[in-house]
């Protein structure tokens, strides 16, 4: 009676007055289904009021239940547990937006998207020139992924960091960080050799290639900024390559192995073979651009420097002129007298002056494949520039994106 509202004193209905017995009776049933009522109120809000927590929250039950069930050892279901909690933020977002930009108009959508993901979109850089609506479609075709600490990211993908600290390539990436740019390059050798680590429990946006080429495709301004993002990308890529190659004297080698391939700069009508941009250079300019090269001229002045000191010959005063003298031991030790001989003397002298000469022969020699290479590398810096003014003033090429 008391919980219904109604009773809790000493005055109850006459036993002999059946309506005060019905009236009575409807008030508490009345009062049942009230107190029913805000129970069933209060349950609901405390269950429903966070449907992402509550799915959170169901989902580490589930976990528990297989960590039961399969009997996983204590060390590793701390980690599944602690992996789990690390993703609860990633999750409750994650929720939320499938849950409420359906349900919104067009333009409620460009412009909500548009603001949660404008920190990301910006730190990539040939995503900047693209149209707003080509934004929102790539913002909403990314995928979210929390990495645990020491995990590697695959490549030919495009990540950005939302959480947490990532290593690639000897720098620490953190908040609003991207990389994975070759995402929009197709050649394997002009990809960057590193592979991206985690040093901590971090969220990351990832898209894939082709999700990113299928987007685009079908918005030609967009298309034509991603075109010529790709143009200068490989370009410098290829020229930072060719540098490297130069530098490490592999143009002597790879020239070797086209000659004996029969794909060599004269005589080779192969159409699989396309010549770049520095091996258009002289064969001549290539050998003296080689380590190798120099490495043999130096070589070569060190052989006539020492051939020079074993027959330089002696003066009036050195030994050779003071006859027989004696050793350690004592005994008389005979000299050799072919420097006597005028004639000989003369030989000697000359040779020297060959010798001296060559030498500086080949340092002026060398000076001047240092002074062409300065020249050649100052070109490519030229080059580079000129092409990527070029690209900029063709924005409309009609080459297809997958062929950079």
């Amino acid at each position: 009676m008391l919980i219904t509202g109604v009773g809790g004193t000493d005055f109850y209905p006459s036993s002999n007055s059946v309506s005060e017995t019905v009236v009575v009776t409807v008030l508490v049933v009345c009062g049942a289904l009230m107190w029913a009522y805000v129970l069933a109120k209060l349950c609901d809000v405390a269950t429903n009021s966070d449907p992402g927590l509550t799915a959170f929250r169901q989902t580490v039950d589930a976990l528990n239940e297989l960590i039961r069930s399969y009997q996983v050892p204590t060390a590793m279901a701390q980690r599944l547990r602690e992996y789990a909690h690390q993703q609860r933020e990633q999750q409750l977002r994650q929720y939320a937006a499938d849950r409420t930009i359906p349900i919104l108009s067009t333009a409620l959508q460009v412009e909500l998207v548009m603001h949660c993901h404008r920190h990301w979109l910006d730190a990539v850089w040939f995503l900047r020139s693209m149209e707003e609506i080509c934004l929102v479609r790539i913002a909403m075709a990314v995928g979210h992924r929390t990495l645990a600490p020491g995990e590697v990211t695959p490549m030919r993908h495009l990540y950005v960091v939302s959480r947490g600290l990532v290593l690639f390539g000897g720098k620490v990436l953190s908040y609003g960080a991207s990389y994975g740019d070759d995402v929009i390059l197709s050649d394997e050798r002009y990809f960057l050799p590193y592979l991206a680590r985690a040093m901590s429990y971090a969220d990351i946006r990832f898209l894939s290639r082709e999700e990113l080429l299928t987007i685009v495709e079908a918005f030609p301004q967009s298309y034509r900024a991603l075109r010529r993002a790709q143009i200068l990308l490989a370009t410098r890529r290829h020229i930072i390559r060719e540098v490297r190659l130069m530098r490490e004297g592999e143009f002597a080698a790879r020239e070797a192995a086209r000659e004996a391939d029969g794909l060599g700069e004269e005589g080779s009508s192969s159409a699989t073979y396309a010549p770049t941009f520095l091996d258009k250079m002289s064969a001549d300019n290539r050998r003296k651009h080689t380590s190798a090269w120099m490495a043999a001229r130096l070589e070569e002045s060190a052989e006539l420097r020492g051939s020079l000191a074993g027959a330089r010959p002696r003066d009036e005063h050195s030994s050779f002129r003071q006859g027989p003298s004696k050793g350690a031991s004592g005994r008389s030790l005979k000299r050799t007298s072919w420097v006597q001989d005028p004639s000989q003397v003369d030989a000697a002298q000359a040779m020297e002056a060959a010798v001296t000469e060559r030498v500086e022969g080949l340092r002026q020699e060398m000076r001047e494949s240092i002074g062409s290479l300065q020249a050649d590398v100052r070109s490519v810096h030229e080059a580079i520039a000129g092409l990527a003014q070029l690209v900029r003033g063709h924005a409309d090429t009609s080459n297809p994106v997958g062929d950079g």
